[in-house]
């Protein structure tokens, strides 16, 4: 039997307890028990000092008020620890360094984003103290100096955008420990030297973007390593070298852009060699090598990459034909996925073939600036009804069109057949409704331009035309004469 002074010491002790519950939950922020780590806090507030120029009275730090921190607009607590977790202090106008005691009193932060702001100076070295970070976004700012050695040590670091600033040296080999990243974004920076072999251990990358940088040197073997990658741009660097062999292991890649850099050699086969169509690069999606100095032929075998929608080999040593090519994606089962092929400015002769026609997805065709010769004729463009920019122009072609020919397509926005040879002026053109760029140089017409040439341009509210149909000045004052007539015959209808 329990005791009379034992009840009432128990009901005395519950009481208490109801006391100082209703205290804690009548004071503090809000109404409610302070949860924040008071450290974790004092670190919050130094960031502020060191980045905001206004300090807790700048734009988007009104809700930073009272002892709870976890209730403060971009911080986010672990609801069991009461430690913090997230720190998102994106577009919030900071500016100045982010502060050393970052990574010495958050140490729980998984996620990290000040993107958009106005953060100079370095990454601090005490970031790599902060071994539970899953993800940093620091990009769009001002940052500069070197990556630090210690970004190594954030194994459990899936994502990292450092892009649109002002890093520079070069990328640290540590970069090759980190495990389990999925994403690397180093763009648009002043990062120099070499990309470090150490990328290829990065198994699990799935996209890595260094491009606009000043990095050299060749693309590492180690590059094909990476199984699950599926997007690589290395473009507007000076990457020197032959393309890797081992590039076609990466049986996953979508997108490749090698573009503006400095590589030579011929394009490997083992990209896309047939006997092995299911195991090298099969889900290619866009391949950019423009602006480099790749030489050879197109190979044979890029003509099964039936998944290709973007194909640019522009302004390389590339000689050869078309014909390969073209005739292989036009037998592809499905249909071919092409809609922009662009090989122009490079060293192609010989015939275009007619199985162009069969492209119907293609709505970009860039030709221009070879050693292209023969007809050119309404065969050629049969079935692209999808086509918006058409430049055949500095070759040795015939457009044979006939004066009644009705294009598939009219929806077209840019026509250069300039320094081609047409023997009467392109009547069809009348009916592109769309049409804002027009080329027509020096291609040997005969005859005079006709009279609804001036008013085509008021009808489509052409932004630019450029037209020197002959080069006699009789013709080009005639076509000034025909504008002027159709502005004013415009501006009486209106009137």
């Amino acid at each position: 039997m329990v005791s009379p002074s034992f009840s009432k010491l128990f009901i005395f002790l519950l009481i208490t307890r109801a006391i100082c519950c209703c205290l804690g939950q009548g004071g503090g922020d809000g109404g409610a028990t302070v949860r924040c780590i008071q450290s974790e806090r004092r670190a919050l507030l130094a960031i502020i000092s060191n980045t905001s120029s206004n300090g807790l009275s700048g734009e988007g730090f009104s809700s930073w008020t009272g002892d709870d921190c976890c209730r403060w607009k971009g911080v986010t607590c672990d609801n069991a620890t009461d430690r913090i977790t997230e720190l998102d202090l994106s577009f919030s106008h900071l500016v100045g360094q982010i502060p050393e005691s970052l990574g010495n009193d958050l140490a729980h932060l998984v996620s990290l984003n000040l993107s958009y702001n106005d953060i100079s100076g370095r990454i601090p070295e005490s970031l790599g103290k902060l071994v539970r970070l899953q993800e940093v976004r620091l990009y769009d700012n001002h940052i500069s100096g070197q990556i630090p050695e210690a970004i190594g040590n954030l194994q459990n670091l899936r994502v990292l955008h450092l892009e649109l600033n002002s890093i520079t040296g070069q990328i640290p080999r540590t970069m090759g420990d980190l495990c389990n990243l999925t994403e690397l974004d180093l763009s648009s920076n002043n990062i120099t030297g070499r990309i470090p072999e150490s990328l290829g251990k990065l198994v699990k990358l799935q996209e890595v973007r260094l491009f606009d940088n000043l990095i050299s040197g060749q693309i590492p073997e180690t590059i094909g390593n990476l199984p699950n990658l599926r997007v690589m741009h290395l473009e507007g660097n000076s990457i020197t070298g032959q393309i890797p062999r081992t590039m076609g292991d990466l049986c996953n890649l979508t997108e490749l852009d090698l573009s503006s850099n400095n590589i030579t050699g011929r394009i490997p086969e083992s990209l896309w060699k047939l006997g092995k169509l299911q195991e090298n690069l099969p889900n290619l999606r866009v391949l950019h090598l423009e602006g480099n100095s790749i030489t050879g032929q197109i190979p044979r075998t890029m003509g099964d990459m039936c998944n290709l929608t973007e194909l640019d080999l522009s302004h390389n040593k590339i000689y050869g034909e078309l014909t390969d090519l073209l005739d292989g994606l036009s037998s592809c089962a499905q249909g071919a996925s092409l809609s922009s092929l662009n090989v122009e400015g490079n060293n192609l002769s010989g015939r275009i073939p007619t199985s162009l026609s069969k492209l119907s997805q293609i709505q970009n065709l860039y030709l221009s600036s070879n050693s292209f010769r023969g007809d050119v004729t309404g065969a050629h463009f049969s079935n692209l009804t999808n086509l918006y920019h058409l430049d055949i122009s500095n070759n040795s072609l015939n457009v044979m069109l006939p004066t009644d020919w009705i294009p598939p397509f009219n929806n077209v926005l840019y026509i250069s057949m300039s320094y081609c040879r047409l023997p009467a002026f392109p009547n069809w053109i009348r009916n592109q409704t769309s049409l804002q760029f027009l080329y027509l140089s020096s291609v040997g017409m005969s005859g005079n331009l006709p009279v609804w040439f001036g008013t085509i341009f008021m009808k489509q509210n052409l932004r630019v035309a450029l037209f020197r149909s002959i080069d006699r000045s009789s013709d080009w004052i005639y076509v000034q004469l025909a504008l002027k007539y159709g502005r004013l015959k415009s501006k009486w209808q209106r009137t």
